[in-house]
C-alpha cells in the first residue's frame, strides 16, 4: 500500500530496509537544505529523522523531535500524525523501561483514530498498525496474552502491506516470539524470533540490539528444548554484540548472557567452562570499570557455588542469594523497585537450593525456610502481573504440601494454579497442572501407603514431580503437557447449594448407578463449601472423576472417565451458556421455586447447548 510522501523521504525509509544507514544520513542533510517543502513533507521528514536518531541510539535527540511533533499534531488535531510520533516516543520509552507511562496516550490516540472517517484508507490502516503494536506490548505486561497476540498479529498483517515500513516487522515478530515464549509454545516462539533475525539488517545500534536479544531468546528456547550446545552458540552471538556498547542497559544484558552460559555449562556438568565464563564476565567488568557487586555477576557466582558438592560453597551461594533478595526489598521500600525478573530468579534459585538440601537431609523442617520465599514470590508476581510465575508457585506449593501428605492443601493449591493459568491464556501450563491433579487423584492409595510407612522424602519428591516443576520454573526444561484425549462422558448435572438436583442427564444409555450417585451426593455435602469457593474443582469416586464449577447459586457437575482438562473446557462453556442464555437461566431459577426437574427438551435451549458442547448424536 502507498502512503503519500515526498519521493526522497520514501527512498530514505527504503534505505532502512536495506541497512544503508550512512546513505540515510546524507539524504537527511540534503533534504534539510531544501526550501520548498510542504508541511506534509516536513512531517515525514521529521519522522524519518527521529526514527534514524532512535536507531542510532541517540535517544534524547530522537525523543525531543518526537515529543515536539506529537504535541504539535495534537494542537493541530492531525490525528494521523499523532500516531506516527507516539510510536517513536513509545519505542524510546520501551528501551528505558517506561513504556507503561504512555498507556493513556495510546488509548487517546486510538480514540482519535476511531473518530476519523477514512477508516478504509491506507493512511488510516498504517496508524492503526502503530496502535496495535503498542497495545500488544501493554497487553503482554498486563498478562492478557491471547489479546496481546491478536493485537501483534493484526499489526504484522497490516504492516506487511507497506514495503517502506518493513523494517518494523522485526520488532513485531520479536514481540510475538516473546508472547509465545510466555505461553510455553516454544516452537512458535522460535519461528517468530528466527524470522525477526532475518529482518534485522544494518549497522544501527537498535537493529544490533534487537538481533542480540533475539539470539538470547532463541538460546533460551533451545536450552529448554534440550539443545544446550546450540543454545550456547546463540548466547555467545548475543554477548558479542552487547559487549560492543556501554550504556547502562548493556551491563544487564551482558550479565544475563553470561548467566545463561553458566547455566548451560552447569547443566552439562562442565564446571571448568562455567568458571571460565565467570572469569570472562569479571574481566569485562574490570575493563568497563564496573564493580563486581552488580546483580548478575553475584547471581552467576552463586549459581556456580550452588552446583558445588562442598558444603562451604553451597552455604556461600545461599548467603549471596539472600543478599540479592534483600537488596531488591531495599529498592522497593525506597520507592525505586528493581527489575522484577531479578528478584524472581533469585527467589526461585534459593528455593531450589533448599529443595536440594531437603533431598540430601530428608528433613521436612526445611520447608519452613521455603514457605516465606514462596509467599514473597506470590506477592511480587501479583504486583507485576506475572501470572506464569503465580501459577507455577501455586503448583510448587501444592507439591510441597504433598511431601507433608497434606492432600487437602495440595488439591487446593493445584486448583488455584490451574485457575490462574486458564484465566491468563497459559493453556499449556493449565494442561500440565491438570495432569498433575489427575495423577494425584489416581495415586491417592500410594500417598496413603507412604503416609502409613516411613517413606523417604526422595520417594515423595519423585511421586510429586517436584524436581520437574523446579526445572521448569528455572527455564531448564520446556513444559510437557499431555496430548488432549477426549474424556468418556458419564453424567451431567445442575444442582443447587442445598444439593437439590435440577437437571440430570446421563450420557450412557440405561445408566442407573445408584452407588455412584449416592457417593457423589455424599461428597457434595462434605465439600460443597470448597466447591463453591473454587478451592477444589474435582474429586474421584471409583473409576469416575467428578468435575465441579459454580455458577452463582448453582453448581454444574460433569462425571467422566479419562482426562480432566478437555472435560473442564466443555464444562466451562456449558456453565457460561446456561448463565448467559436467558431461557435457560430463567427456567433454572423457576425450577428452584417449583422443584421442577429440567431435561433436554425443557427448555429446548438447554438441549441445544448440551448437544452442541458435548456432541451428542
Amino acid at each position: 500500500m502507498e502512503i503519500s510522501m515526498h519521493e526522497e523521504i520514501r527512498r530514505g525509509l527504503k534505505l532502512f530496509n536495506e541497512g544503508k544507514d550512512e546513505e540515510i544520513l546524507e539524504l537527511i542533510k540534503d533534504f534539510e537544505k531544501q526550501d520548498d517543502i510542504t508541511p506534509h513533507d516536513i512531517h515525514w521528514f521529521k519522522f524519518l529523522k527521529a526514527t534514524l536518531l532512535f536507531f542510532m541510539g541517540r535517544f534524547p535527540e530522537s525523543l525531543k523531535i518526537a515529543e515536539e511533533e506529537y504535541q504539535e499534531s495534537l494542537r493541530q488535531k492531525k490525528s494521523l500524525f499523532v500516531a506516527d510520533f507516539l510510536v517513536i516516543k513509545w519505542s524510546s520509552f520501551l528501551l528505558l523501561a517506561r513504556a507503561p507511562e504512555l498507556w493513556e496516550d495510546v488509548l487517546y490516540c486510538e480514540k482519535l483514530l476511531k473518530s476519523i472517517e477514512e477508516e478504509t484508507s491506507s493512511e488510516y490502516n498504517l496508524r492503526e498498525a502503530w496502535v496495535l503494536y503498542m497495545k500488544g506490548y501493554y497487553l503482554l505486561w498486563e498478562g492478557v496474552l491471547d489479546d496481546a497476540l491478536r493485537s501483534a498479529e493484526k499489526a504484522l498483517e497490516i504492516l506487511e502491506g507497506y514495503d517502506i515500513f518493513s523494517y518494523i516487522l522485526s520488532f513485531i515478530l520479536f514481540l510475538i516470539g516473546f508472547i509465545y515464549t510466555t505461553k510455553g509454545e516454544l516452537d512458535l516462539a522460535l519461528k517468530a524470533h528466527n524470522e525477526s533475525l532475518t529482518l534485522t539488517q544494518g549497522s544501527t545500534m537498535i537493529f544490533k540490539i534487537l538481533n542480540a536479544t533475539s539470539h538470547n531468546n532463541i538460546g533460551k528456547i533451545l536450552f529448554q528444548k534440550g539443545e544446550p550446545d546450540t543454545a550456547i552458540e546463540h548466547y555467545e552471538r548475543s554477548l558479542k554484540i552487547w559487549e560492543q556498547y556501554t550504556f547502562p542497559m548493556v551491563y544487564i544484558w551482558v550479565g544475563i548472557n553470561y548467566n545463561d552460559l553458566i547455566n548451560a555449562y552447569t547443566y552439562k556438568k562442565s564446571p571448568e567452562k562455567a568458571n571460565e565464563c565467570l572469569d570472562r564476565f569479571r574481566k569485562f567488568l574490570e575493563t568497563k570499570k564496573i564493580s563486581e557487586d552488580i546483580y548478575w555477576y553475584r547471581f552467576s557466582k552463586a549459581k556456580i557455588l550452588k552446583s558445588s558438592s562442598r558444603i562451604r560453597n553451597r552455604a556461600e551461594a545461599e548467603k549471596i542469594l539472600k543478599e540479592l533478595i534483600k537488596g531488591h526489598d531495599t529498592l522497593v521500600k525506597s520507592g525505586t523497585p528493581g527489575i522484577a525478573d531479578e528478584f524472581t530468579v533469585a527467589v526461585i534459585e534459593l528455593c531450589d537450593y533448599y529443595i536440594q538440601e531437603l533431598k540430601l537431609t530428608q528433613d521436612l523442617e526445611i520447608l519452613d525456610d521455603i514457605e516465606p520465599y514462596l509467599e514473597r514470590l506470590l506477592k511480587e508476581s501479583e504486583r507485576t502481573n506475572s501470572y506464569l510465575e503465580q501459577a507455577h508457585t501455586y503448583l510448587l506449593k501444592g507439591q510441597l504440601a504433598l511431601l507433608q501428605i497434606n492432600m487437602g492443601e495440595a488439591r487446593k493449591y493445584l486448583t488455584k494454579a490451574q485457575h490462574i493459568a486458564e484465566e491468563h491464556d497459559l493453556q499449556l501450563l493449565a494442561r500440565t497442572i491438570s495432569r498433575e491433579h489427575d495423577k494425584l487423584l489416581e495415586q491417592l492409595d500410594k500417598w496413603e501407603n507412604l503416609e502409613g510407612k516411613k517413606s523417604t522424602i526422595s520417594e515423595r519428591m519423585e511421586l510429586a514431580s517436584l524436581e520437574k516443576t523446579m526445572d521448569t520454573m528455572q527455564k531448564m526444561r520446556a513444559l510437557d503437557p499431555p496430548e488432549l484425549v477426549n474424556e468418556q462422558p458419564v453424567l451431567l448435572l445442575i444442582i443447587g447449594q442445598d444439593g437439590v438436583p435440577y437437571f440430570n442427564h446421563s450420557f450412557i444409555e440405561g445408566w442407573d448407578d445408584q452407588d455412584l450417585f449416592s457417593g457423589f451426593m455424599s461428597a457434595f455435602n462434605s465439600f460443597s463449601s470448597e466447591f463453591f469457593s473454587k478451592s477444589i474443582d474435582r474429586i474421584k469416586i471409583d473409576e469416575n472423576i467428578i468435575l465441579f464449577l459454580p455458577v452463582e447459586s448453582f453448581m454444574v457437575c460433569y462425571v467422566i472417565k479419562g482426562q480432566s482438562y478437555p472435560a473442564l473446557l466443555k464444562l466451562t462453556r456449558f456453565s457460561d451458556a446456561i448463565k448467559w442464555k436467558p431461557k435457560i437461566w430463567k427456567a433454572l431459577n423457576k425450577a428452584v421455586k417449583t422443584s421442577e426437574m429440567l431435561d433436554l427438551n425443557n427448555p429446548f435451549a438447554l438441549g441445544e447447548v448440551v448437544n452442541e458442547i458435548f456432541k451428542l448424536k
